[in-house]
């Protein structure tokens, strides 16, 4: 990338048909030949995590800095977030009438250097 970075995996999608300004190598992972064979490309898919279905009115979280996320574990006044693969610590905001329990779904604003906190308990529509 312009600025240093390499990521484990980027992808990329032009704008326009001009590429006289893009710089850099690209690698194809040789995985991608496995895409034509059912049987390994499932075997792929099976190394990935299964994560469960969540439907919310709630769009556009991230853009405002809040993330979706489903309690993990609760020790009195403190939450344990599941965020994807990481846990995350968290206390409820003041306005929160209703206390989440373990399972359910939630909007949290993350904090990377200090406490995160709960914002909202979402209903998961595929629930109802």
């Amino acid at each position: 990338m312009e600025w240093g970075n390499t990521p484990d995996a980027l992808m990329v999608l032009p704008l326009n048909n001009d590429f006289s300004s893009i710089k850099g190598k690209l690698m194809e992972s040789p995985d991608f030949e496995k895409l034509e064979n059912q049987e390994e490309l499932n075997k792929i898919n099976e190394e990935f995590p299964k994560y469960r279905k969540v439907k919310v009115m709630d769009g556009f979280m991230q853009i405002f800095e809040q993330h979706l996320g489903v309690i993990e574990s609760v020790q009195g006044e403190d939450y344990n977030v599941r965020y994807w693969e990481k846990i995350i610590s968290a206390k409820l905001a003041d306005h929160i009438k209703d206390k989440p329990v373990v399972g359910s779904d939630v909007q949290f604003a993350w904090n990377h250097k200090g406490t995160s906190e709960i914002t909202k308990v979402i209903q998961n529509m595929l629930d109802e």
